[in-house]
Parts: structure tokens; C-alpha cells; sequence
């Protein structure tokens, strides 16, 4: 479809000079955490003993919890700059509570020796800034 434009006398329309150069690089974001692709990955815990986090772990599903369980967080150093979820699938926190602690009971989660998570189907994040944990919820 073609459109016509009817222009003032004392207007003129000129052909575009040359693209001028390109302008300079914006600020890039901090590196991401390396990966296999994929969108979680989920580790599985389907018994009531306690579980000690792995470098590898970054979401962790308990799937069965009919007794208290801990799970353990290793040296802070051991693993700068991860997040790490911990997320009560079995329904059950209420009753059988999982306590979040570091391995080494000097270290702390936002200070304190443990935190705990005591809601059914209740989730806590926890990361590492290189020597201490915190949570981010």
C-alpha cells in the first residue's frame, strides 16, 4: 500500500547521510554459575538420614520425612557464589523438622548455628559469599 504525502513548499526532504559509528559498550553483568544446561537441578532425598550438601547440589528435595533430618552445609569456601534451595516435598516440616546447619559449628546461617524449616512444604535458600552463609528468604 502506498502512501502519499503532500509537503509544504518551503520543505524539502534530503537522501540520509552515512551511518555514523557504532557508540560504546554498555557494562556486562557478572558471570553466572556454570552448568550442564539445564533448567534445576533437583537432588533427591528420600530417607531421614541427614544429608551433607555436595559442590554439585543447588536444589535439594526431601521426598520422604517421617523424622527430624539435618541437612549439612560444608566450609563456605568450599563453594563461593552458590545458592543452594532446600525444599520439604514430602509435606511434612511441621512435624519432622529439617534444620539447615553448617558442617564446622563455629560457621553460622545468618549468624545463627542452625535455621530450620518447620512448614509443611516450606523451602529456604542458602548461600555462600565465599566465607559465611546467609538465607535469602
Amino acid at each position: 500500500m502506498a502512501v502519499t504525502v503532500s509537503l509544504p513548499a518551503n520543505v524539502t526532504v534530503a537522501t540520509p547521510g552515512p551511518q555514523g559509528p557504532p557508540g560504546p559498550t554498555g557494562a556486562t553483568g557478572p558471570q553466572g554459575i556454570p552448568g550442564d544446561g539445564s533448567a534445576l537441578t533437583r537432588t533427591v532425598v528420600s530417607n531421614d538420614v541427614d544429608y551433607t550438601v555436595k559442590a554439585t547440589d543447588r536444589f535439594i528435595a526431601i521426598t520422604v520425612l517421617t523424622a527430624g533430618m539435618a541437612v549439612i552445609f560444608p566450609d563456605p569456601s568450599t563453594m563461593p557464589n552458590v545458592v543452594v534451595t532446600v525444599k520439604d516435598e514430602a509435606g511434612m516440616a511441621a512435624l519432622n523438622t529439617i534444620t539447615l546447619k553448617p558442617a564446622n559449628g563455629a560457621l553460622h546461617i545468618d549468624g545463627d548455628g542452625t535455621k530450620q524449616i518447620n512448614q509443611n512444604y516450606g523451602v529456604m535458600s542458602v548461600y555462600s559469599n565465599g566465607t559465611a552463609w546467609f538465607t535469602t528468604n
